[in-house]
């Protein structure tokens, strides 16, 4: 028999890293002002961006395992 040719996986891209430039920063539940606090980041934190909300102003991070999201303008995005 002929043995099928092994099909290579696709790396997935990782996404960058968030940097916190606000000395506290709400962390949320949802992208916008009206979504609960759910914890705080800290400046010099670092956390893995997961997504990024329709208009672009917030930002998706996992946050220790929860999906939580954070306002652009206190962030940097790189390494």
């Amino acid at each position: 028999g002929v043995s099928p040719t092994p099909i290579p996986l696709l790396t997935p891209t990782p996404w960058p890293l968030v940097r916190i430039n606000a000395h506290a920063l709400n962390v949320r539940a949802g992208a916008g002002l009206d979504y609960a606090i759910i914890g705080f980041a800290s400046q010099e934190q670092r956390y893995q961006l997961i997504g990024r909300g329709r208009d672009g102003r917030w930002l998706r991070i996992d946050f220790s395992g929860l999906e939580a999201w954070v306002s652009v303008a206190w962030v940097e995005i790189g390494r």
